[in-house]
Protein backbone atom coordinates (compact mmCIF):
# COMPACT_ATOMS: atom_id res chain seq x y z
CA UNK A 1 0.00 0.00 0.00
CA UNK A 2 1.21 3.80 -1.16
CA UNK A 3 2.25 5.83 1.82
CA UNK A 4 -0.08 7.82 3.41
CA UNK A 5 2.92 11.10 2.52
CA UNK A 6 2.57 9.83 -1.28
CA UNK A 7 -0.59 9.54 -1.18
CA UNK A 8 -1.63 12.73 -0.05
CA UNK A 9 0.77 14.51 -2.29
CA UNK A 10 -0.26 12.89 -5.87
CA UNK A 11 -4.11 13.88 -4.19
CA UNK A 12 -3.01 17.34 -3.59
CA UNK A 13 -1.46 17.69 -7.09
CA UNK A 14 -4.61 15.62 -8.92
CA UNK A 15 -7.09 18.67 -7.10
CA UNK A 16 -4.52 21.34 -8.53
CA UNK A 17 -4.68 20.32 -12.05
CA UNK A 18 -8.87 19.37 -12.18
CA UNK A 19 -9.26 23.31 -10.89
CA UNK A 20 -7.08 24.71 -13.85
CA UNK A 21 -9.57 26.20 -16.26
CA UNK A 22 -9.28 26.87 -20.29
CA UNK A 23 -6.73 24.22 -20.41
CA UNK A 24 -6.23 20.23 -21.77
CA UNK A 25 -4.52 18.07 -19.52
CA UNK A 26 -2.52 15.81 -22.36
CA UNK A 27 -1.22 13.46 -19.63
CA UNK A 28 -1.64 12.91 -15.57
CA UNK A 29 0.53 9.65 -15.14
CA UNK A 30 1.14 8.47 -11.30
CA UNK A 31 3.52 5.72 -11.21
CA UNK A 32 3.93 3.49 -8.11
CA UNK A 33 7.24 1.93 -7.92
CA UNK A 34 6.99 0.77 -4.50
CA UNK A 35 4.90 1.35 -1.37
CA UNK A 36 7.47 4.21 -0.60
CA UNK A 37 8.17 5.69 -4.13
CA UNK A 38 6.78 7.30 -7.34
CA UNK A 39 6.75 8.95 -10.74
CA UNK A 40 4.59 11.52 -11.68
CA UNK A 41 4.18 12.98 -15.12
CA UNK A 42 2.03 15.96 -16.15
CA UNK A 43 1.51 17.44 -19.36
CA UNK A 44 -1.52 20.58 -19.72
CA UNK A 45 -1.64 22.92 -22.30
CA UNK A 46 -3.29 26.22 -22.09
CA UNK A 47 -5.57 27.76 -24.06
CA UNK A 48 -2.77 30.87 -24.55
CA UNK A 49 -0.97 28.20 -26.30
CA UNK A 50 1.78 27.41 -23.12
CA UNK A 51 2.38 23.95 -22.71
CA UNK A 52 2.86 22.93 -19.39
CA UNK A 53 5.09 19.66 -17.90
CA UNK A 54 5.79 18.43 -14.66
CA UNK A 55 8.03 15.53 -14.15
CA UNK A 56 9.51 14.57 -10.70
CA UNK A 57 10.25 11.29 -8.88
CA UNK A 58 9.58 11.23 -5.06
CA UNK A 59 10.43 8.98 -2.09
CA UNK A 60 9.57 8.94 1.60
CA UNK A 61 12.09 8.24 3.99
CA UNK A 62 12.07 8.56 7.71
CA UNK A 63 8.41 10.57 7.97
CA UNK A 64 9.61 12.75 4.81
CA UNK A 65 8.82 13.12 1.36
CA UNK A 66 11.92 13.04 -0.57
CA UNK A 67 12.54 14.83 -4.01
CA UNK A 68 14.78 12.61 -6.34
CA UNK A 69 13.91 14.25 -9.29
CA UNK A 70 12.19 17.37 -10.66
CA UNK A 71 11.82 18.84 -14.03
CA UNK A 72 9.18 21.63 -15.08
CA UNK A 73 9.61 23.03 -18.66
CA UNK A 74 7.19 25.85 -19.47
CA UNK A 75 6.73 26.34 -23.75
CA UNK A 76 5.17 28.70 -25.82
CA UNK A 77 4.97 28.49 -29.78
CA UNK A 78 6.74 32.11 -29.96
CA UNK A 79 9.71 31.75 -27.27
CA UNK A 80 12.18 29.50 -26.40
CA UNK A 81 11.65 26.57 -23.63
CA UNK A 82 12.32 27.66 -20.39
CA UNK A 83 13.09 25.31 -17.84
CA UNK A 84 13.15 24.37 -13.92
CA UNK A 85 15.03 21.65 -12.90
CA UNK A 86 15.84 20.21 -9.14
CA UNK A 87 19.44 21.04 -8.20
CA UNK A 88 22.10 17.69 -8.33
CA UNK A 89 21.34 17.50 -4.09
CA UNK A 90 18.02 16.03 -2.86
CA UNK A 91 15.36 18.26 -1.50
CA UNK A 92 13.19 17.20 1.41
CA UNK A 93 10.00 18.18 3.32
CA UNK A 94 9.38 17.78 6.42
CA UNK A 95 5.93 16.22 8.11
CA UNK A 96 4.47 17.90 11.25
Amino acid sequence: MLHDLLSEHLSAVEAVVRKLKEVYVERYEEEILTDNRVNLRIRVRFKSGYLLELNEANMVEESAIIRLYYRLPVMHPDHPVSDACSPPYQTTWQTG
